[in-house]
């Protein structure tokens, strides 16, 4: 059973991760929740990917810590790959966006360490620039 990028618009729910990786990635990550534990040709076949992408494509996946090799106790030169990663709902997913996009409340008093380093850019920016008016225009004090 190939699965394809039809199949991957069924999919309600894929880690977040995949997001922002070519659909392959996502292809072969499908592949492996769906069916566990399988050898790259097993993907291959499966996949329907080319080989070379095939193998991107898993690098990427473990980099990402969204797949892992596993020993083939059948054949030791074959390891397996499983998929990692819980897959998140489509709402799991908006919600943390919109957690992530609002706004941390600084308690009165407090400034952000981004706020601070805007003040003293703007301010450095500002001495620098009227050190450079008095200096070109001979303005005396």
């Amino acid at each position: 059973m190939e699965v394809g990028p039809q199949d991957i618009s069924d999919v309600s729910h894929v880690p977040v991760e995949l997001a922002s990786m070519p659909e392959s990635r996502t292809t072969l990550w499908l592949v492996l929740h769906k069916h566990g534990d399988l050898t790259a040709p097993e993907l291959i076949d499966e996949c329907g990917i080319p080989r070379g992408t095939h193998a991107r494509a898993l690098s990427d996946l473990r980099d990402a810590g969204l797949a892992e090799m596993r020993p083939n106790v059948e054949n030791h030169n074959a390891p397996k790959y499983h998929a990692l990663g819980d897959p998140v709902t489509v709402e799991e997913e908006d919600e943390m966006e919109s957690r992530a996009f609002t706004p941390a409340r600084a308690s009165r008093g407090q400034v952000s360490t981004p706020a601070l380093i805007g003040i003293a850019t703007v301010f450095v920016g500002l001495v620098l620039l009227t050190g450079f008016a008095i200096g070109t225009c001979g303005v005396g004090l």
